[in-house]
């Protein structure tokens, strides 16, 4: 349906991208929040 638009425009396939980017970057952001709240509430 959109295929040729997609491919000549391309702003889906970056804004998916960037999209996903930003949801790796959330997680991972999480997971070392994650790390750094568990050794500050192990060392006390």
């Amino acid at each position: 349906m959109l295929r040729g638009k997609a491919i000549a425009g391309g702003f889906e396939v970056t804004s998916l991208a960037v999209g996903f980017l930003a949801l790796v970057l959330i997680f991972f952001g999480l997971l070392i929040a994650l790390d750094i709240v568990k050794e500050s509430t192990t060392s006390q």
